[in-house]
């Protein structure tokens, strides 16, 4: 049977007419079972007004409302209300996808609710005994459970209960009952541009053309080995955070996070902010590494740092090196705990390529298992915070054939460099590739493209960017330095 407290969870009142409830009606059973739902409504009109001392007054709800007030049923609120007496519950009406998210983000909480309860129960019944009643030929028995087997027995009718009431069906619908969801989708886009921005790169080139990654999309970077894919991505990131004030989740699996760590901190020092201050200097990130800054480079690169710690505009970088394989799975856990402490806007991933694609999966041949985990990762991109999604980055191992093939058309990459990965060329949502050779890298360039999108127009010339190694900087051509304001979508 349903939990009562389920249906509290995800039937919304206050915005919609009866016919709206019963929409909601409908998107419930199409998670449960059908039965006892009647029972579960009335339990929820009771519920919400004992804690709010409001009831919804849907001709629907009152109908059952009043037949609970008049006659109980045992469950101790018969007369406890007077429907005239009560306003309507001003709660938000949620169906359709928003029904979903709230549906799967009351589930969690109440796994996590019964399983605590649960683990208690058992110790209850192991130790001193439950008392427990039962109904025999009509009569009322009182009876006791204790020890491990009635523990056992008890575990798994919770879990079994669980896997009934926690099981994930489909969204089911009919879009032309979803007008009024699709206009408020559209009239709160209208009130807040910024709403239809993903996660800016920060790029003059890309950005207004591909407004960033979107959430639930995935954005890879091609390159060769030693062509600045990384750091392109953790430059990607550190805007994300510093410029734009996304909470960010980074998942190393090949450069130490202290590289990463060092390298973040002097590319702030390259910071617009910092640029009209006396003593403003260019970092070495080398001269970091090595202890080996000037006393003034010291000075200036140690207020650089108590801005990067301290400044309450920049979003959060959180950081995860793992010490043994990991998986997508892992990954999702892992961000997912990090969300609940500051909401995450992008997970950056050092690389997909060297993710296991799962616990039962070994011994897979090398493309078999990259394909898999591009996949996991879309998918987590998807279903992160319960169906609300996240924009997922990761550079991406260009193969040799496409290298020699870019040499050969001055840097330029084609799609055929993702051969035998066939799932990120279908995956991923915008593919980009950095290209580097030697008189590139004297000029302090590199150079960029764009090979796929989804939904979004090409950036179809390729362009160069500035690319210091030194500061570890990646950026607009049209400065020296990144010493820039944030491409402006507006």
């Amino acid at each position: 049977m349903l939990p009562n407290a389920l249906v509290r969870a995800v039937i919304r009142f206050g915005q919609e007419d009866e016919a709206g409830l019963a929409s909601n009606i409908f998107h419930l059973r199409a998670e449960v079972e059908p039965d006892g739902i009647d029972k579960d409504i009335v339990t929820f009109v009771a519920d919400i007004h004992d804690k709010t001392q409001q009831a919804p007054k849907y001709p629907l709800v009152a109908q059952y409302f009043t037949t609970l007030r008049d006659n109980g049923d045992g469950r101790g609120m018969a007369g406890i209300v007077r429907l005239e007496e009560v306003e309507q519950a001003a709660l938000p009406f949620i169906t359709g996808p928003e029904f979903r998210v709230e549906l799967d983000q009351y589930k969690d909480t109440m796994l996590k609710e019964t399983l605590s309860n649960m683990l208690l129960e058992v110790s209850n019944i192991m130790s001193v005994g439950v008392s427990r009643t039962r109904v025999v030929a009509g009569q009322r028995q009182t009876f006791t459970l204790q020890g491990p087997e009635p523990a056992l027995t008890y575990v798994q009718d919770t879990i079994a209960h669980l896997n009934q009431s926690l099981r994930r069906g489909s969204i089911e619908g009919s879009f032309r009952n979803d007008a009024a969801e699709l206009l408020r989708d559209y009239d709160r886009r209208k009130a807040n541009p910024q709403l239809q921005y993903g996660v800016l790169s920060g790029i003059d080139k890309i950005d207004p053309v591909h407004k960033g990654i979107g959430a639930g999309e995935i954005a890879l970077v091609l390159g060769f080995t030693g062509h600045l894919k990384s750091t392109f991505c953790l430059n990607w990131a550190y805007k994300a955070a510093i410029w734009y004030g996304h909470n960010v989740a980074v998942v190393s699996a090949e450069t130490p996070v202290r590289k990463m760590r060092d390298a973040l901190y002097v590319m702030h020092a390259a910071h617009k902010k910092f640029e009209g201050r006396a003593g403003f200097l260019s970092i070495d990130y080398e001269k970091v590494k090595s202890g080996l800054l000037t006393p003034e480079e010291e000075v200036y690169f140690r207020d650089v740092v108590d801005d990067f710690t301290t400044c309450k505009d920049y979003g959060e970088i959180f950081y995860r090196e793992p010490e043994d394989q990991i998986t997508i799975a892992d990954v999702q856990r892992w961000a997912e705990a990090k969300n609940r402490v500051k909401p995450i806007s992008l997970i950056y991933i050092d690389y997909l390529g060297l993710l296991d694609p799962g616990r039962n999966m070994k011994g897979m041949e090398n493309y078999s298992a990259l394909n898999m985990v591009v996949r996991q990762s879309k998918l987590m991109a998807m279903s992160f915070a319960h169906g609300k999604g996240v924009a997922l980055l990761s550079p991406f191992q260009a193969n040799r054939e496409g290298l020699k093939e870019a040499e050969k058309n001055g840097g330029k990459y084609t799609l055929r460099a993702f051969a035998g990965a066939n799932e990120a060329e279908k995956s991923t949502d915008l593919a980009y590739y950095v290209f580097l050779d030697d008189a590139l890298r004297n000029a302090k360039e590199v150079s960029c493209g764009n090979i796929k999108t989804r939904d979004v127009p090409m950036v179809v010339d390729q362009f160069r960017l500035f690319a210091d190694p030194a500061t570890r900087v990646i950026d607009n051509l049209n400065l020296t330095t990144a010493a820039q304001a944030p491409v402006d979508i507006t």
